[in-house]
């Protein structure tokens, strides 16, 4: 039972199609008119992940063996193949196809990490082709509602809740209708897919249903029938027919779900459904048999026999079951007709109702390795199984036949022939030298022929079936219309059938001649009406009686549709009816020919003349001479022959031979009673002994017996058996132990006149008459608890021994996924330790664990210690061992190992360790072995799970299962963890502290008890968890908190970085390089030694981390960073020593990326324009940084920012409505909103903007016409781009996450709704919702409402707007543009600026004060929402009078695009702030266009750059309490000042200020009594405590008489100039003046205000000039 249910677990997906002229079935039909029996491979692509160039040589093989099919299981567990557009709408809702491929791929990875995980849609596009080319058909399998893990995952991560049933891993819900609706959308792509390609057949596999969760619990059929939830599944199964045969595809599905138990009272199952007849069920699984589905409920059978199943890696002996030997016995033994039987009563399926049979690899482990031998054991599987059914196969093993497929190129093979039998090979090109190794065992023969290329001539004529009244045109007498134009090469021709359209009726073509092509055109005439083809299958032949359907065809007037045909060369090809409609049926052209990569199409002429292709081949034939194993090389390939047959010349004869048990050299009885029983003789009466394969030694041993130790008799049990030659025979000697020098074998029979056995990897060979059989025994152990574990000698405990003889210990023990290590090191001594004998060169034996229902083995090692303790020969009690280890980067402390065993690179093998193989040896008396046996539980539903999560980044770090049995109840935390007093705690549920000491840290010692009795504790050194990544193991992470799942189930640890082993912190303001000096990064002594070498690792996120000459490091980010990047870089010294210091990269509250970091579409027409500047940021240590989102490298940039940008070209051609960009540019960030910076000019045209979160659900939409052309006062005018990068969508206020943006371009001539007039087409001089609608569908963007956009345009003549979308001194209508012959405009991304990457609660708290806690908020909000001059507003817009040498309240005039705010020369804005508090963050995003800017409000009093960078406001107070800012354009300047965004402390907003405009004004119609030609005052913007330092103070020597300083607001004292005498000598012109600024006079900690003013020479005081001084604490 065990076993069988073991066998169950291997998990069957799906099979094959059928080629029957039966409803729901494609016909394939031979000239006789018999149905072409379907011959199927099938591949598990799902669970393990196959190349191409592995499925091609399988493809290969099926080829040349006769098979007409290859089953893809690209979905079996896994889903491995993604297709380019992923995108699933289900229940109304949309998932990007970003969201679901990255879901799926992780959820791949959980379930096996592969070095690469999926095929790729062109990858399987080749396949196809490939096989198609071969004559091979592809059958895709994607099995549900089971067997689903990636997608159940993928669901999961999506937000889909309640998928799974019963906490199944593989099994969906079939109630939840969001779960049903999610996998059926997401397999509909597949299946539409998979019809494009010309598939006939899909399997939707629905087998096992919950095979991971108890029948008692609603598991398995039987368990879902007890639950009433049969019918669901019923239900689910015909919805999956519907879906593929709505397609013309046959349905497929395995057969132990239909009618389960003869189950018929929940449904009726679609009888369409190709039946995979693979199992008649066991003890506890009772399917129905096949008989009642073929011959009572009438379902066509595809024979997939599990006879025939090999489970990849899976060697003899394996109790698993499905071994090579199992499968090459299935192969040989069992017929292509023997469906299973459970009961030799059952009757046999009708044998029309059989209509193919299937061949099955799967891969239940996918960690087995798919090497040349496993290649090759596949091969021989195929091979035998056509070789042995020469009743539906035509294969090119043998000198009689003929290959039914064209020859192919030389692969890897294996030939298995008898003594005298032949084997033939056909392959294509001259191998005539082929010899073999050795031509004692086999020889052959290779004839080599050449066909000259034949030319082939023909000439097309056309015919249509007989209808009423109709011969060969419209009616009898009127040939207008006939059959010859739809191969006139004329698309405005057509033949008519004037009758209805009834199935049966036809269009077709004669070639008159056979020749090859690729494919078919049909194409319906532009006019056609209704009279368009409702349905017809697309047939081709060579001879017009056996013809292949290659397509389903339905007319659409005016288009086209190719098919790719199928046959090698085609005389006829015909278009036939299979739908009635009532009305008459035009085609205008039947066309054959090729098309390339592009799928553009060529057609060949009406007539004409062919030449195929010379053709070269090799026929070889091999022959048996004697049984042995021999090699042929045929070209890059290898030929392995084995040749089984007579016995050679020293082999016994058939008499008796014996099968010997031992344990090493000591012998094994069956009965402790009798002596004599330590063999058994074999016979030709042996039962099964005569057959082919033979009896299975495992059988003919005594799994139990018994062996004398010490004159005692103990228990040992069987291992394995193995053939000793004469050299190495198994005695009772000093030390002798044959376990590592002999074949091991698995089956043994008498054949052909001789003894043969058989090896693990199914081959037969000879036994020799001195050959010595031995049936090796273990001795079993109770050193493991979890499992049990064999050995072949075992010791004394501590304290025995022969005080004469020196020991070495061995020690076994476990590994737990998490890598707890059971037991504890500090009790394997006592536990798990036993003591040997020592003598020179003793090897540790074998030590054999095995797999049980709880555990399967991953891997084993060893690791040497040394005794600890006393002196003397025998080990005590009180002595320990210590243990070889190595210390990673983060200073932990592993086990010094070496990998013995692991499965994949043993895969099939049985999991041990073997001392004499592997050589591993003692090296010396009181030294020690380790050996570890890392465990992988079994999947089960009452397992518990850990999860390892990383909070930095919101992250799964590693997930492992605990087996937790408890008696009565299901376990969970909440029920069974406990603290070290056995105390239940999981009912705490949260343990929010990671600090020891506190009653809120989940204790160290905390456990639960395992299903074998142990107290498993949870392992929080990340940095030694088995096969995690490489940056967890780095010491970087640091545990933060636990929690336990609302089902009490999972027991989540939460980690994140420790940001105290960081060495050194950089804010990065924008996505230029950062260099950063060596001396920053380096301390103490390493900082005065030699460097030799320097490496360097991101340890996550995307970016270059290079040396510099000076021994610096460049970081340079290659994407959007999403978090802090850590580097860690490994620097060597030349006196070798090393240091691994780790450096963080920190992204600012607002980061500027250029548009490089944007991803263009392969076929974008987005190309770079400018050329990108090289120079570096500069480098800003956190917590001391300044001003987030400026760099004086942007200093200079008068165009794009860092000088260059993206530009798409659109040129709309005369005659169309509207051009787009053929594929969207995306970018994908993390933060709470972003900035798209573009251009805008004369001759810009409209960006799309959709922003997606990381479900692929729709947030914000944007559409935006950047045609501008110019501001009111025309400073900003001309042609082109007339203002450079411009924030033209600002998308604020997220919620904290990531996003995924969408840009496209558009421009449109104004056709269609955009134009009719202004009035039709704005809604209160906005763009209308009907005018975003029809864009919305010119861009083919879905699910996006009209509503839900933000449409903006930059200047009133928009054609959104119902203007020209052009000057108006150029054109004053639509006429302009519509006579021009094309139309071009360009769109542009210039960068990307992303806010608050980092929450406060993720690193944003350890930016520099002012920085922390900011918020952002719109200028031009403020500005636009206070036009009215009249009312009281948040902010004023004032202008200069010239005239009057005045400013005045002024109305803004809104112009320009929006998110700036234009200040041209003479203009200013203020804004009153509420909330403000001394020392708040106050800063304005600015930028200059069309000239240096000179202005008065922002410390930065000059600007020249373009680019949009943040400087600090000065903000004025006053005695009251009141704030606000003024920026103001100078009358002075030459360029135009645009601000954008304002940076303000959190508790800091705009407010309505009644005082505001009174202030404004009396601050700019403010005339000083004096303005000095210079009064200027400098000191440092802060200053240390107890540091000191200077005010400097320079005045105009013409016009100053004195000067005089106030601090802080005391009585002002005049100072005395430091340059009196050198004014007089008129040395200088000015006078310069000092003041030391000393902390310890009386200036507390906080900000001091240095005022100065001057008085003129007639008495006159001036306006002060204010320095103010920050004074901080000194650390």
């Amino acid at each position: 039972m065990k076993k069988i249910k073991r066998a169950l677990s291997l998990v069957l997906v799906f099979c094959m199609l059928c080629t029957m002229t039966v409803t729901g079935f494609a016909a394939d039909t031979t000239s006789e008119g018999q149905t072409d029996f379907m011959k199927v491979v099938h591949l598990d692509a799902g669970r393990k992940y196959f190349s191409v160039d592995s499925i091609k040589k399988i493809i290969n093989n099926a080829s040349a063996d006769g098979y007409n099919y290859l089953e893809l299981g690209v979905g079996n567990d896994g889903l491995r193949f993604l297709l380019d557009d992923m995108s699933v709408t289900a229940k109304d809702k949309t998932y990007s196809s970003e969201a679901v491929s990255q879901a799926i791929h992780a959820g791949n990875e959980a379930y096996y990490n592969f070095d690469t995980d999926e095929l790729t849609q062109s990858e399987m596009d080749e396949i196809i082709s490939y096989a198609d080319k071969k004559g091979i058909s592809i059958i895709p399998l994607i099995n549900s509602p089971g067997h689903m893990d990636a997608i159940i995952d993928c669901m999961e991560s999506l937000g889909l809740s309640g998928v799974a049933y019963k906490n199944s891993a593989r099994t969906i819900d079939l109630t939840n209708t969001k779960a049903v609706a999610f996998t059926q959308a997401l397999i509909q792509k597949y299946v539409n897919y998979f019809v494009g390609k010309g598939c006939k057949y899909f399997n939707m596999g629905a087998d096992e249903y919950a095979n991971d969760v108890t029948q008692d619990a609603g598991g398995w059929f039987a368990g879902l029938i007890e639950k009433k939830g049969y019918g669901n599944f019923v239900t689910y199964v015909n919805d999956m027919a519907k879906i593929i045969e709505g397609t013309g595809m046959t349905p497929m599905a395995f057969n132990d779900g239909i009618y389960y138990n003869y189950t018929d009272n929940a449904g009726t199952f679609d009888t369409n459904i190709l039946v995979s007849y693979w199992s008649s069920g066991w003890s506890g699984y009772d399917v129905a048999s096949a008989s009642f589905l073929a011959n009572e409920k009438g379902f066509k059978i595809l024979n997939t026999n599990d006879a025939w199943y090999y489970v990849l890696g899976r060697q003899a002996g394996n109790k698993s079951g499905y071994t090579i030997a199992t499968a090459k016995n299935g192969v040989q033994n069992t017929k292509y007709n023997k469906v299973p039987k459970r009961y030799s009563s059952d009757a046999d399926p009708a044998t029309e109702q059989v209509i193919g049979s299937m061949l099955c690899v799967w891969c239940d482990s996918p960690s087995a390795s798919y090497n040349s031998t496993e290649e090759a054991n596949i091969a021989d599987l195929m091979k035998t199984f056509a070789t042995n059914n020469p009743e539906v196969f035509t294969v090119s093993n043998s000198g009689t036949t003929t290959p039914n497929k064209a020859p192919t190129a030389p692969a890897n093979k294996e030939i298995n022939l008898s003594v005298g039998g032949t084997a033939t090979e056909t392959v294509s090109g001259d191998y005539s030298n082929v010899k073999t190794a050795d031509d004692s065992i086999a020889t052959v023969t290779a004839e080599y022929t050449k066909t000259d290329a034949p030319s082939i001539s023909y000439n097309a004529s056309a015919s249509v079936s007989k209808g009423q009244e109709y011969t060969d045109g419209y009616t009898a007498g009127n040939d207008k219309y006939p059959s010859k134009n739809i191969i006139d090469n004329n698309a405005n021709t057509f033949c008519w059938y004037p009758d209805a359209q009834t199935a049966g009726k036809y269009m077709q073509v004669d070639l008159g001649a056979a020749i090859p092509f690729g494919a078919v055109r049909l194409t319906t005439p532009s006019g056609a009406g209704d009279d368009v083809c409702t349905n017809a299958d697309v047939k081709v032949s060579a001879d017009g009686n056996t013809w292949e359907t290659i397509g389903s065809y339905t007319g659409e007037a005016g288009k086209s549709q190719i098919f790719t045909n199928t046959v090698d060369t085609v005389r006829y090809i015909r278009v036939e009816l299979t739908t009635a409609k009532n009305t008459w049926w035009k085609l205008a052209e039947i066309e054959w020919g090729n098309v390339d990569a592009s799928n553009n199409f060529t057609r060949m002429a009406a007539s004409g003349t062919v030449t195929q292709e010379a053709s070269e081949q090799t026929t070889l034939t091999f022959t048996g001479v004697a049984a042995g194993t021999t090699t042929a090389q045929v070209g890059d390939a290898t030929y392995t022959v084995n040749v089984v047959g007579d016995a050679p010349s020293n082999a016994p004869a058939a008499s008796t031979i014996y099968l010997e048990y031992w344990i090493t050299n000591r012998q094994v009885y069956e009965n402790s009673n009798n002596a004599n029983s330590y063999y058994r003789e074999i016979t030709t009466r042996t039962d099964g002994v005569t057959t082919e394969t033979g009896v299975d030694v495992s059988k003919l041993a005594p799994n139990q017996a018994y062996s004398n130790f010490g004159g005692s008799w103990n228990n040992v049990y069987y291992w394995q058996t193995m053939r000793l030659d004469s050299n190495h025979k198994q005695t009772t000697g000093e030390g002798v132990d044959r376990t590592a020098n002999g074949t091991t074998l698995t089956h043994i029979r008498y054949w052909n006149n001789a003894w043969q056995y058989q090896t693990s990897d199914g081959k037969w060979y000879s036994r020799k008459s001195d050959d010595q059989l031995v049936a090796y025994y273990l001795q079993k152990t109770n050193v493991t608890k979890e499992i049990t574990t064999y050995a072949k000698d075992w010791g004394y405990e501590p304290g025995i021994g022969d005080n004469n003889t020196s020991q070495v210990a061995l020690t076994v023990a476990v590994v737990y996924p998490d890598g707890t290590v059971s037991p504890a090191e500090s009790d394997m001594y006592s536990k798990s330790t036993t003591m040997f004998n020592y003598w020179d060169n003793r090897d540790i034996g074998i030590v054999a664990p095995i797999n049980n229902s709880d555990y399967d083995i991953s891997k084993i090692t060893v690791t040497d210690g040394k005794r600890s303790g006393s002196n003397t020969a025998i080990w005590q009690t009180s002595d320990s061992i210590t243990w070889n280890k190595t210390t990673n980067d983060a200073g932990s402390e592993w086990y010094n190992e070496t990998t013995v065993w692991d499965e994949t690179t043993n895969a099939g093998t049985t999991p041990m360790v073997n001392g004499k193989t592997s050589n591993i040896k003692w090296s010396a008396k009181n030294t020690a072995k380790l050996v570890l046996i890392y465990l992988k539980p079994v999947q089960k539903e009452t397992n518990l799970h850990v999860v390892y999560w990383d909070d930095s980044i919101n992250a799964q770090i590693n997930k492992s299962d605990i087996q937790v049995v408890m008696s009565g109840e299901n376990a969970t935390y909440t029920n069974s963890l406990k603290n070290s007093s056995g105390v239940v705690i999981g009912d705490k549920k949260e343990w929010n502290s990671n600090d020891k000491s506190s009653s809120d840290y989940l204790p160290d010692n905390a456990y639960v008890t395992n299903s074998s009795g142990i107290n498993q504790t949870f392992n929080k050194d990340i940095t030694l968890l088995p096969n995690v990544d490489t940056k967890y193991q780095t010491g970087l992470y640091e545990y933060q908190k636990a929690d336990i799942s609302e089902n009490g189930k999972t027991l989540t640890l939460h980690y994140a970085v420790d940001n105290s082993k960081v060495q050194a912190k950089y804010v990065v303001d924008f996505g230029k390089p950062v260099n950063v000096p060596i001396g920053d990064i380096l301390t103490g002594d390493a900082a005065t030694k030699t460097i030799k070498d320097m490496t360097f690792k991101a340890e996550y996120g995307s970016a270059t981390v290079t040396r510099g000459t000076d021994n610096s490091i460049t970081f340079t980010p290659t994407s959007i960073m999403k978090m802090p990047v850590i580097v860690t870089a490994k620097i060597t010294f030349n006196d070798n020593s090393q240091v691994s210091p780790k450096i963080a990269f920190i992204p600012a509250s607002n980061v500027m990326y250029e548009e490089s970091f944007v991803k263009l579409g392969d076929t974008s027409d987005w190309t770079t324009t400018g050329k990108a500047g090289t120079e570096n940021q500069k480098k800003e240590v956190l917590g001391k940084e300044g001003i987030h989102g400026y760099d004086e490298s942007y200093d200079a940039d008068s165009k794009f920012s860092n000088g260059s940008a993206y530009q798409a070209q659109l040129t709309l051609k005369k005659g169309k409505d509207f051009v787009k960009t053929q594929d969207k540019a995306t970018f994908t960030f993390t933060g709470t909103g972003f900035d798209l910076i573009s251009e805008c000019g004369t001759d810009t045209g409209i960006v799309s903007v959709v922003v997606k979160d990381k479900d692929g659900e729709t947030v914000k939409s944007y559409m935006v016409d950047t045609y501008f052309t110019g501001d009111e006062q025309k400073i900003i005018s001309g042609t082109g781009i007339l203002d450079y990068q411009v924030p033209i969508v600002r998308c604020t206020g997220l919620e904290q996450g990531t996003y995924t943006v969408e840009t496209r371009g558009y421009l449109t001539d104004g056709s269609g709704v955009v134009a009719k007039t202004a009035e039709e087409t704005t809604e209160n001089n906005e763009v209308s919702k009907e005018t975003v609608a029809e864009v919305l569908d010119d861009l083919n963007i879905k699910n996006v409402e009209a509503s839900q956009v933000e449409a903006t345009c930059m200047d009133d003549n928009s054609v959104l707007l119902g203007g020209t979308g052009v000057e108006e001194t150029a054109a004053k209508s639509r006429s302009a543009r519509a006579a021009a012959t094309t139309t071009s405009a360009n769109v542009y991304i210039d960068g990307v600026r992303v806010y608050n990457t980092l929450s406060e609660n993720h690193g944003a708290n350890k930016y520099t004060g002012s920085e922390q806690n900011v918020k952002y908020e719109s200028v031009y909000d403020y500005v636009k929402n206070s036009l009215d001059a009249n009312e009281n507003n948040a902010a004023v817009y004032v202008e200069y009078d010239g005239n009057q040498d005045a400013w005045n309240i002024a109305d803004y005039k809104q112009q320009g695009p929006e998110n700036e705010v234009y200040l041209t020369p003479g203009h200013s804005i203020a804004i009153a702030l509420d909330g403000y508090k001394k020392g708040n963050t106050v800063q304005i995003a600015a930028k200059a266009i069309n000239g240096e800017v000179s202005c008065s409000g922002l410390k930065k009093m000059r600007l020249s750059t373009a680019t949009e960078m943040y400087y600090t406001a000065e903000v004025i107070t006053d005695d009251d309490g009141s704030a606000y800012v003024q920026i103001t354009n100078n009358t002075g300047s030459k360029g135009v000042l645009a601000l954008s965004e304002m940076k303000v402390s959190s508790g800091v907003s705009a407010m309505a200020d009644p005082t505001l405009k009174e202030e404004v004004l009396d601050k700019l119609n403010h005339k000083a009594d004096f303005v000095p030609e210079t009064l200027t005052v400098s000191a440092p913007e802060t200053l240390v405590e107890g540091h000191l330092s200077t005010l400097s103070v320079k005045a105009s020597a013409s016009d100053v008489a004195k000067v005089y300083l106030s601090i802080d607001g005391e009585d002002a004292t005049e100072l005395k100039a430091n340059n009196s005498k050198a004014v007089k000598r008129g040395k200088s012109k000015t006078y310069s003046y000092s003041v030391a600024i000393n902390p310890d006079d009386d200036l507390t900690v906080g900000e001091h205000k240095y005022s100065v003013y001057a008085v003129s020479k007639d008495g006159k005081p001036s306006d002060p000039v204010v320095a103010k001084v920050q004074v901080i604490a000194e650390n």
